[in-house]
């Protein structure tokens, strides 16, 4: 994003929508910062239900999640891969969360359960490829 100000409306969410279902792998990202390098990273992020996200852990940096539209599972694991909590978002749902902040150094990962899920994410910055996600030994999934 170039712009001083920038507005998401649902134009916007269905043209991202659209493109994620023409991704092979399913998804798609809207940045709204100007430059990796800015200290306060914001995303909206639009998931298909095949989208498969590896668990992880951000050793540097917390995140929070707001739900736009769809329903997607928070796994919430342990150091030995155990899932320990499982956080529903959803606007759907009357037992939905709506916003979800994950501290540093938390393993996650997001199950898709809606045809698509549009969620808003905000970060800190400065994204670095290498330093962005640590991924665990017990994920075999991607090795």
């Amino acid at each position: 994003m170039k712009s001083d100000i920038y507005n998401v409306n649902l134009k916007a969410i269905n043209k991202l929508k659209k493109l994620a279902e023409k991704n092979p792998d399913g998804k798609v990202r809207l940045c709204l910062h100007k430059d990796p390098k800015d200290l306060f990273q914001e995303m909206i992020i639009v998931h298909s239900r095949n989208t498969y996200i590896r668990p992880h852990k951000h050793d540097e940096k917390d995140e929070s999640i707001s739900i736009v539209e769809g329903e997607c599972r928070l796994l919430i694991f342990d150091k030995k891969g155990r899932i320990i909590k499982r956080i529903l978002l959803s606007r759907e749902s009357p037992h939905g969360t709506l916003i979800c902040r994950i501290n540093k150094n938390i393993w996650h990962s997001m199950k898709v359960l809606s045809d698509l899920v549009v969620f808003h994410e905000v970060s800190t910055g400065p994204f670095e490829i290498k330093k962005s996600n640590t991924f665990p030994l017990w994920d075999k999934t991607c090795k």
